[in-house]
């Protein structure tokens, strides 16, 4: 199995909140809402099949590049785009791409969920229809394609939507990111919104005239605004902070429609007009949740499943009581219905078969991750997803999914500000050192892996071996605390001591020689840590690298120009060159700025790498 593919993910590539996907359970207008987006695209996208053109020795070069992120498939990733057929969908999901290739210009959809994507493109193609990236890293959004209709970006960090979105876009899903506001107005044709889990505490006092569906569950929102679209059908409220509604709330809803209102400090009085309401004879209106009783008719079936849930988290735990371990229990007890729950109390309870679950300082770590997952809900989301399809395969591909879950954990901490305390900045370096070597390791067994399948007979070989076989045997020798101790297939591996032992001494040389660069131009982490402790110093170097850009940037094309004999050149020659060699000026500026903060940071804490 390769490591690099995950084909049990769900197609819709998003994380419905509950209560969107009871929506969908109970009148069809869940994941369909997103799928039917597609329904035509290929039959009136007026595209020819992708023709072999000058694109495929930028796609080349794309794909060969060197230190590219860890377990990126980005030769699979050239083969997709090869692929691309008249339907013009291109599908680049669970690739753990760190970057994009340069698009063709005549795709309609375009699917990227589940990668480890920190931005997008600049111009996206303007044919595009519909847009996922879901699941990645991204703080913002560039400018959409005007044809835009469907657009999922649920599992990110951003904090804020584009101003201007697309005038024809009809589905937005936003689940699980930081949005703070949402834009002033949204196009009239919008009929989906899905913002669950962020950081919202208004909405836009006008809402699109035809949208249908509404889910702002698990936000901030003190109150609403006092009209909503005649249009609107569902809306899902849950979890925030209201403890009043507007009058017409219902009447706006009107009969055949639902109104999900659980967990909110409604007062006495609203409850109990409510309540009046409801309970009225020949009452006429939509159905109203107001407790999780009411929400399903819960089946036996999904009792059991977070009873199962809670036990398999209870038995992890138990071998390393904490006082708070019983609302713990408590809140997995309640996560039983998120997506992927299932799944991931299937992979926890299969971890105890594993050949690292005796080792008491893996069970502590397994129980720790469970307390910490019921406090932070975007760092459960990933490990829900990590665990989708990890429960088709044998128990070392668990054990390096697991080891992804832990990388996942360090990096919440992170971005949950637990280095951002000066004093711990030493800590940070270090853990960015683990992260280097992780990334270095990732590269020493992708070519083992591709070494072994080149040679005759090796069926059997499987790529989960390879990559878990350097991380397991060289975990005490490059301190990789994070990931588990042993694995149980290592005599299959095809690795040798002898690999193992050049893979160390591969991975120490390169962070000799190129760790300072990694930490202050790749490691977002560093980045992030330095913004907020920083801000002033970090918002110069920002100004420093986009002054750059121009006049800087341009001098030193001409010098690189010149060193290759290109000086008065034909155009066309001249912007080959210039599209190469652009990309290692701006390194090489972006080297100077970026290493000079990193630098004056370290002075200044007395620290050195």
């Amino acid at each position: 199995m390769d490591p690099f593919e995950t084909g049990q993910i769900r197609r819709d590539g998003g994380i419905p909140s509950a209560s969107s996907q009871q929506e969908g359970a109970e009148d069809g207008r869940g994941a369909p809402q997103w799928d039917a987006f597609v329904t035509g695209f290929a039959a009136n996208s007026g595209h020819s099949t992708h023709a072999v053109t000058e694109a495929d020795e930028t796609l080349e070069n794309w794909a060969s590049e060197q230190h590219v992120g860890l377990l990126e498939d980005r030769d699979e990733a050239a083969r997709r785009v090869n692929a691309l057929g008249e339907d013009a969908m291109l599908d680049l999901q669970s690739l753990s791409l760190t970057s994009l290739p340069r698009l063709p210009s005549e795709i309609v959809v375009l699917d990227v969920p589940f990668n480890r994507l920190t931005n997008l493109p600049d111009e996206l193609p303007a044919s595009l229809q519909r847009l996922d990236v879901s699941g990645n890293q991204l703080s913002s959004l560039p400018a959409l394609p005007g044809g835009l209709r469907g657009l999922d970006v649920n599992s990110n960090r951003l904090e804020s939507l584009p101003a201007v979105l697309p005038a024809g876009l009809q589905f937005l899903s936003a689940n699980h990111n930081r949005l703070l506001n949402l834009p002033d107005s949204f196009p009239a044709s919008l009929q989906f919104l899905h913002v669950s889990d962020n950081q919202l505490t208004s909405l836009p006092v006008a809402l699109p005239a035809m949208l249908e569906f509404l889910d702002v569950s698990q936000n901030q929102l003190t109150d609403l605004p006092p009209a909503l679209p005649a249009s609107l059908r569902f809306l899902d409220v849950s979890q925030n902070h209201l403890t009043s509604l507007p009058e017409d709330l219902l009447t706006a809803l009107g009969d055949g429609g639902t109104l999900v209102l659980t967990e909110n400090p409604l007062s006495e009085q609203v409850l109990a007009n409510l309540s009046t309401i409801l309970g009225a004879e020949g009452y006429v209106g939509p159905t109203v949740h107001l407790s999780h009783d009411d929400e399903s008719e819960s089946s036996g079936t999904d009792d059991e499943q977070a009873d199962a849930l809670a036990e398999t988290v209870a038995e992890w735990l138990k071998g390393n009581p904490q006082e708070d371990d019983r609302e713990v229990l408590a809140a997995w007890q309640n996560f039983a219905e998120e997506p992927g729950a299932r799944e991931y109390g299937l992979f926890l309870a299969k971890l105890f078969e594993s050949v690292s679950s005796g080792n008491e300082g893996f069970r502590q770590s397994v129980a720790n991750d469970l307390r910490q997952a019921a406090k932070n809900p975007q760092l459960r989301a990933q490990y829900f997803q990590l665990a989708w399809d990890a429960n088709q395969s044998c128990e070392d591909r668990r054990t390096l999914t697991w080891n992804g879950m832990q990388t996942a954990r360090l990096i919440a901490e992170v971005e949950n500000g637990l280095y951002d305390n000066k004093a711990r900045l030493a800590d940070l370096i270090e853990l960015g050192r683990v992260m280097f070597r992780m990334d270095a390791l990732e590269a020493t067994a992708r070519d083992k892996a591709h070494s072994l399948a080149s040679v005759d007979n090796v069926e059997d070989i499987d790529a989960v071996e390879v990559f878990l076989a350097y991380q397991s045997k060289l975990r005490e020798r490059l301190g990789l605390q994070h990931v588990a101790p042993d694995m149980r297939f290592f005599q299959v591996s095809g690795v040798t001591d002898s690999d193992v032992d050049r893979a160390e001494t591969s991975v120490r040389e390169s962070e000799a020689a190129e760790f300072a660069d990694y930490l202050a131009m790749d490691w977002q982490p560093w980045d992030d840590v330095l913004r907020r402790i920083a801000p002033e110093e970090h918002a110069k170097m920002q100004d420093q690298l986009i002054g750059a850009m121009g006049k800087e940037f341009d001098s030193r094309m001409e010098q690189q120009l010149a060193a290759q004999g290109l000086t008065g050149a034909e155009a066309g020659l001249v912007e080959d060159a210039k599209r190469v060699l652009g990309a290692a000026v701006r390194k090489e500026i972006a080297r100077e700025i970026k290493g000079a903060l990193r630098d004056k940071v370290l002075n200044e804490h007395s620290l050195a790498l």
